[in-house]
């Protein structure tokens, strides 16, 4: 008589990617992005190809990385923070606020 694989305990190897239904359950979620369309004013546009040009990085994470940046921005101003910047080493400091 064979011996199955349930019964004995051991489970024969299967091909990689496929689960199977006891396998389910007990899988750890895959984190998964969302799928957006947006419409881009031309100078959301062009920031977001100097992004590119400047970078390397494609549009999906160029536009993804800035909305980290903007949810970061936002909170520190709710808080009561703010954004300085200089354009160079010497130059002044800025206070940056987004309208």
């Amino acid at each position: 008589m064979k011996n199955s694989g349930a019964a004995s305990g051991t489970h024969s190897a299967r091909p990689s990617g496929r689960r199977e239904a006891d396998d389910r359950d007990t899988a750890t979620p895959v984190p998964v992005g969302e799928r957006v369309t947006v419409n881009l004013s031309l100078k959301a546009r062009d920031a977001l190809e100097e992004i590119m040009a400047l970078t390397g990085i494609n549009k999906t994470d160029s536009i993804s990385r800035a909305l980290v940046v903007y949810a970061e921005i936002e909170r520190m101003a709710g808080n009561g923070g703010s954004i300085y910047c200089r354009e160079s080493p010497d130059g002044d400091l800025m206070k940056w606020k987004i309208v």
